[in-house]
């Protein structure tokens, strides 16, 4: 094979690394070898992606803000970038697992075969990469370069320990412009606008063998059941509820002392909770992202949809226990019973 014409330039590589870190690099002849073995390996396609699984970690300057992977260049960074949007189109022959690259199909399939496994001789982990294996002993060394000063929890990047300092202070600053649902990790945003996008109805989903309700990861179902058999530890000490977070406990305390730290920019207009001023914020754009498919009728909030498909549906979920009258949310249901125990100083028209 020509490697010339492959344009394999590790010199042209070797400069921008000095440029970043001024300090010198092993010359592209060293490398060539296993440049040669990584093409027949992977393929020119694969070649690239199997680079960005070299973790030199001084060279790493570009900071995934989604997963915090780092990686060389700007070029891998904006690659990877694309794969947290891409769809999983490729079946692995073995199992019902999908993928979006076929490197990372061929990677996968290792743990079929038994090739290239990586195990730690500590806990018997297996990885389908060295520098995996390697990240992973990190764990057991300890060899952690910041540390949260609340905790003393120790992290290999300072974008770590932002993201873990948020389960301190109950800070949820990525919200979903979609429907306003907050999140104290950027991933987990990211993770949650991917199913807005998703066609549903080929969305995996994982059903909760308690209540019977669908997740959409796993992950999320793990801590949906910990909410079903876990302890209620926060406690208002206004009201004695019981709450399963602290942020949760803390944004409900402000029912009762009013707090309201939330403000529109447009008009001054304060409220309780985030997700409450981004609904409120439509007012202003007069954005109404949920639309019935019945009727094409539009809405600011999701629930307000739930209620309205109703009228299309006929579900009344709400009964008068006085005239056993029937309606589509809980507050006209409410209102109807005010008509029966009305105030003293009010006369209802029958």
């Amino acid at each position: 094979m020509d490697w010339d014409t492959q344009k394999i330039d590790q010199r042209d590589l070797s400069k921008k690394r000095q440029n970043q870190k001024n300090k010198p690099v092993k010359k592209s002849e060293n490398n060539l070898p296993h440049l040669k073995r990584s093409v027949s390996k992977f393929g020119r396609t694969g070649l690239d992606d199997h680079s960005m699984f070299h973790g030199d970690k001084e060279l790493s300057t570009q900071v995934c803000t989604i997963c915090s992977k780092s990686f060389s260049t700007t070029k891998y960074l904006q690659r990877h970038l694309q794969r947290h949007f891409a769809e999983k189109t490729l079946p692995c022959e073995n199992c019902d697992l999908k993928f979006k690259t076929p490197y990372l199909l061929r990677v996968h399939q290792r743990l079929h075969t038994g090739e290239g496994i990586y195990s730690c001789d500590q806990c018997g982990k297996t990885y389908v990469h060295k520098s995996l294996l390697i990240r992973h002993l990190k764990h057991h060394a300890q060899e952690y370069s910041v540390y949260c000063d609340v905790c003393n929890k120790g992290f290999y990047s300072n974008h770590q320990l932002v993201n873990h300092k948020n389960t301190h202070t109950g800070e949820r600053s990525f919200v979903c412009e979609i429907c306003g649902k907050s999140y104290n990790r950027n991933s987990s945003l990211w993770t949650h606008v991917k199913g807005h996008n998703e066609d549903k109805s080929k969305r995996k989903t994982f059903k909760c063998e308690i209540c019977g309700k669908e997740i959409t990861s796993k992950s999320s179902l793990d801590l949906h059941i910990q909410r079903h058999k876990g302890e209620r530890n926060f406690l208002c000490d206004l009201c004695g509820k019981k709450f399963d977070k602290r942020i949760t406990m803390e944004i409900h305390r402000r029912v009762h002392t009013g707090e309201r730290p939330e403000v529109c920019k447009v008009c001054g207009k304060a409220f309780g909770k985030i997700t409450t001023l981004v609904v409120h914020m439509r007012t202003h754009t007069s954005e109404k992202p949920y639309t019935c498919k019945d009727c094409g009728k539009k809405f600011t909030q999701s629930s307000s949809l739930v209620i309205h498909r109703r009228y299309h549906t006929g579900e009344r979920p709400y009964h008068c226990n006085v005239c056993d009258k029937k309606f589509v949310s809980k507050s006209l249901l409410n209102m109807h019973q005010k008509t029966h125990f009305p105030p003293n100083n009010t006369t209802v028209k029958w």
